[in-house]
């Protein structure tokens, strides 16, 4: 068996998703920079560590089940309607002279 094959076998089995997915490039530069093998492999467990930190915390985003975003645009809008409600309460003579003190 092929070492590549060996090498996405066992990374699968282990259950090291980054390390299979980079391995190649990683260790392509290596070849070519002559690193050290355990600058290697650490270049390689840092991969794996990034991706299961940013995996975990996007799982606890997802569980956390924050209401979703709103964005400037929808709060515009309800400001909006809030404030064209808040004037139709306003008495007339109010309402009349707003556009005078909106236009500056």
């Amino acid at each position: 068996m092929s070492t590549s094959f060996l090498l996405e076998t066992y990374a699968k089995r282990l259950r090291l998703p980054a390390i299979k997915r980079v391995y190649k490039e990683i260790a392509h530069d290596a070849a070519e920079r002559q690193i050290p093998y355990e600058e290697f492999l650490l270049a390689l467990l840092e991969q794996e560590v990034q991706q299961r930190d940013a995996n975990q915390i996007a799982s606890r985003i997802k569980h956390a089940k924050f209401p979703s975003m709103k964005t400037l645009v929808f709060c515009n809008s309800k400001m909006q309607s809030l404030a064209a409600n808040l004037c139709r309460t306003l008495p007339t003579s109010i309402q009349k002279n707003l556009g005078r003190l909106h236009a500056g």
